[in-house]
This record gives structure tokens, C-alpha cells and sequence, in this order.
């Protein structure tokens, strides 16, 4: 009883990452319109420009250069010692490089959940290689953003995937034995 509620709430976990995977490639269509935005602006064709996406452009780029204190560490040494227009590439492959990290990360969640549904192994050495691959990636992205907090929550991640480590042996010690 107690395993098939737990199936049942595995799933439904399923069908929420699902979601956040569909709702990050929409994510990654609204940084694709800013990328085009940017693109225009650089060529020239928005900043002398009526249209209303010109101004909706040079508003958002004005937004984030008034909230510097805002910026992440990185972000306000690229700001202070680069052009704008460098600055502004920076940030938006920062955000597709995040969003990319979500997608992975998020696609990868599904692959487990899907498999635990399924009947599969918790500490199976594929779900750990994931696991692992989640939580580097995570770590390379707040290393960006913050090194303090970057290197705090990367030794909570990797302590979090030795446990994990610990027991795929186990349970490998398990099936040894059966």
C-alpha cells in the first residue's frame, strides 16, 4: 500500500517536471526575441526606429543597467570594464546558457521519474550519473552568479551525492547477494 502511494506520488512529480520542461523552452523563446531585439538595436534598425518593440527593447536594456546592485558578481565586473554592447551579449548568453542548464536538468528529472515510475531501481548507477550531472551543472551556474554561495552549495551537492553514491553500492551489495 505504502509503495504504491509513493508510485503514484512519483508520478504525479512526473507530470509537474513535465510541465517545467515544456514552460522552460517557452523561457527560451522570450531570450530568443531579446537576442533578435539586441541584434536589431546593434544594427541600428531599432534605435531610430517607431516601431514599439524598439522602445519595449531600450526599456528593458535601460531597467537592468539602473538595478546594478542587482547583478551578480560577474555580471558587475563585466559591466564595469566592458561596453555596453558586450556587456549586454554577456548577459544574454548568461540566460541561455541558465535556461539551457534548466532544460538538461529538468529533462533529465523527468528520465528519472519516469524510470522510478516505471518500477525501476532508486540507486541505479544511471540515475546516479544524472544526478550528478544535474548537480554540476547547477553548481558551474551559481559559481557564476555568486562564489561564496556557489562554493557553499556545491559542497552541500556534492555531500548530497556521495550519500547517494554510497547507496547505489549498497543496493548494488544488495543484488550481489540476492
Amino acid at each position: 500500500m505504502e509503495k504504491e502511494k509513493l508510485i503514484d506520488q512519483i508520478k504525479k512529480s512526473s507530470r509537474i517536471v513535465r510541465i517545467m520542461y515544456l514552460v522552460s523552452f517557452v523561457m527560451l523563446a522570450v531570450v530568443a526575441v531579446m537576442l533578435m531585439g539586441m541584434i536589431f538595436e546593434l544594427s541600428g534598425i531599432i534605435s531610430n526606429s517607431n516601431i514599439p518593440f524598439a522602445s519595449l527593447v531600450n526599456d528593458f536594456w535601460k531597467q537592468i543597467e539602473l538595478d546594478y546592485e542587482h547583478l551578480s558578481f560577474l555580471d558587475k565586473l563585466i559591466y564595469l570594464h566592458m561596453p555596453t554592447t558586450v556587456f549586454r551579449i554577456i548577459m544574454i548568453l548568461e540566460v541561455v546558457l541558465e535556461i539551457a542548464v534548466y532544460i538538461i536538468s529538468i529533462r533529465k528529472l523527468y528520465g528519472i521519474f519516469k524510470s522510478l515510475s516505471n518500477g525501476g531501481r532508486p540507486f541505479d548507477s544511471a540515475i546516479l550519473k544524472d544526478i550528478k550531472l544535474i548537480a554540476w551543472m547547477h553548481i558551474v551556474i551559481t559559481v557564476l552568479q555568486n562564489p561564496v554561495r556557489g562554493i557553499v552549495d556545491g559542497f552541500v551537492l556534492w555531500c548530497l551525492m556521495k550519500i547517494y553514491e554510497y547507496g547505489c553500492l549498497l543496493q548494488e551489495e544488495s543484488d550481489e547477494v540476492v
